[in-house]
């Protein structure tokens, strides 16, 4: 598979799970106040 070897495949998917990572972090807190809170 060609995919495999091609750089832009690597850096998309580190970034998009470095993103999905932050906005996991970030929307949890929030979500588990709301849910004790309210």
């Amino acid at each position: 598979m060609r995919i495999l070897k091609s750089w832009w495949f690597w850096y998309g998917l580190v970034v998009g799970a470095a993103l999905a990572f932050l906005l996991v972090t970030a929307l949890i807190p929030d979500f588990v106040v709301r849910l004790l809170g309210g």
